[in-house]
């Protein structure tokens, strides 16, 4: 089972305006060289400006030795115009030689009604391309870059930049990486971060991402700073708990600056890094 409260979609501020409910499953099979995931999610959504809406929701995953896996995952929303195709998701992750990891992603989002413009719908399409080399003394060079576009409005933006872990730093309790992105197109900018990945105990995963981001549309800069951070703890051998929270605190004033709100696409690192292989689900934006 699954609830709680979901946060602004701009300010990013915790409430119960918008809320969610639903139950959660999923199912593993492994044979000796392959591994096949399923889950799938359903429940009730509350929001002001879509109302209440249901969702079902499904991924499948595949891997295949150690040369990879392919996703793909879907989300159906149900509401007063009846049934749409929220979001649609295809990744793949390749080791076409060993330390060489290669990522890709397609994912296009119908983000239903915009809450800031009525009558309009946010409908996104995004693709990203990471490359990540490890086995050089214990150091992992990663480059990442992608791409988002408003159907809408056809605006697109696109984001590169490299990063630099020492994923081996602490030995076998984790390591800290650093990188930077690039902004370009319609909402320049860049953005950077340190994220450091500890697991003080067997059972724990501690994850803590502090960043600085800023923006440069037409009407001045938008600065801002924030972090993540997330604990899981392995109960039993079925059973993992997880904690997390996102902040940022702006630097500038949006609404002086901009006269309103504004959308951008997301920035973090689509370089997926963990401990032990095991990466934390790094939060986006609202669109």
């Amino acid at each position: 089972m699954l609830g709680g409260g979901l946060p602004d979609l701009v300010a990013m501020e915790p409430g119960l305006k918008r809320w969610m409910a639903g139950a959660y499953a999923a199912y593993a099979q492994a044979w000796t060289r392959a591994r096949l995931d399923v889950a799938a999610r359903g429940g009730v959504v509350r929001a002001p400006e879509t109302g209440t809406q249901g969702e079902v929701e499904a991924s499948l995953r595949l891997g295949y030795q150690r040369l990879g896996a392919v996703w793909a995952a879907g989300r159906l929303a149900v509401g007063d115009g009846g049934p749409r195709l929220a979001s649609l998701r295809a990744w793949a992750d390749v080791e076409p030689v060993t330390g060489l990891k290669v990522s890709l992603e397609g994912r296009m989002r119908d983000g239903g009604p915009d809450p800031y413009a009525p009558g309009m719908v946010v409908d996104a399409d995004h693709a990203r391309a990471a490359v990540r080399w490890e086995g050089w003394r214990g150091i992992s060079l990663g480059l990442a870059g992608g791409v988002g576009r408003l159907s809408e409005d056809d605006l697109a933006r696109g984001v590169v930049g490299p990063e630099v872990g020492l994923p081996t730093l602490f030995g076998h309790a984790g390591g800290l990486w650093v990188g930077y992105q690039e902004a370009l197109g319609w909402l320049p900018g860049r953005t950077a971060w340190v994220q450091l990945q500890l697991r003080p105990a067997e059972r724990l995963s501690l994850w803590l991402r502090p960043l600085y981001r800023e923006d440069h549309p037409e009407a001045g800069a938008l600065r801002e700073v924030g972090g993540f951070a997330q604990a899981d703890l392995t109960l039993l051998s079925f059973l993992r708990a997880r904690a997390s929270v996102f902040g940022r605190v702006p630097l500038t004033d949006l609404g002086t600056t901009l006269g309103g709100g504004a959308w951008w696409p997301g920035s973090h690192s689509w370089v997926r890094t963990g401990v032990n292989g095991k990466s934390p689900p790094l939060p986006e934006r609202g669109h």
